[in-house]
């Protein structure tokens, strides 16, 4: 069923949850949608200095866009599934190939005008603070909204033990804190743009980054915006 956009009624969030073409918009004009989705448009704008005209032409153009993935008519299963399988898994891979090049880096003495030693400091506390994180939806979160869907499925009523709204209120605060880790990595990294005389190796490690936190911004989005909206939702459901 299609779904009707409201630029200026809805929040940030759920524009991004309605129609995933919009999160290339807030990308492009580093507007935070995943951790500050309750913004409205006029206040994002304002809060990162954004022409709000501007942002809602390219929005609309964006609404007209087909989607490729509605993540928002996923089950709460599938969703599970699709974080585990590639968020989780992306990260459990990726940090330690970001930390050894940043040994190659480091060892190489090419510091592109950037504060490694501080960026690297930053990178190994985002990459133990996830690793926690992750460990916490999976073995607790994560089974907690996987009962209360079978609970629906089944029709056996309000599962007993941790609310689910709960323990979200405390995901979400480390969503929070691991956002304004990647955010000071990327000042730090001048955008990931890496100066004409880069070294290959260089280059390759900023573009690493840069994907890195792609993937961290779709992420917690998907957790903000998607999963914890249609988990507490299912919850008050059951709660009656």
């Amino acid at each position: 069923m299609e779904k009707t956009v409201n630029l200026q009624g809805n929040a940030i969030g759920e524009i991004a949850r309605l129609n995933s073409s919009t999160i290339q918009v807030f990308r492009r004009y580093g507007i935070d949608f995943y951790n500050k989705g309750k913004y409205s448009l006029s206040e994002a704008c304002a809060v990162y200095n954004c022409d709000e005209l501007a942002v809602f032409k390219e929005l609309q153009s964006a609404l007209s866009t087909n989607v490729d993935k509605d993540f928002d008519n996923w089950s709460l299963g599938s969703l599970i599934e699709h974080i585990v399988e590639s968020h989780h898994l992306y990260v459990n891979v990726t940090v330690p190939e970001i930390s050894a090049m940043f040994k190659t880096v480091l060892e190489s003495r090419e510091t592109n005008n950037i504060d490694l030693k501080r960026l690297s400091e930053l990178f190994r506390q985002l990459g133990n603070d996830m690793k926690q994180h992750m460990q916490k939806e999976e073995l607790a979160l994560f089974p907690l909204i996987r009962n209360l869907e079978l609970s629906k499925t089944t029709g056996q009523g309000m599962p007993t033990g941790l609310s689910v709204k709960s323990l979200i209120t405390v995901v979400e605060f480390e969503h929070d804190t691991s956002g304004i880790i990647i955010k000071q990595i990327k000042r730090l990294c001048n955008n990931y743009s890496a100066l004409e005389d880069a070294s290959p190796v260089f280059c390759s490690f900023f573009n690493k980054l840069s994907e890195f936190e792609a993937d961290l911004v779709m992420h917690i989005h998907l957790e903000n915006n998607v999963l914890h909206k249609k988990a507490i939702e299912l919850e008050q459901e059951l709660q009656g």
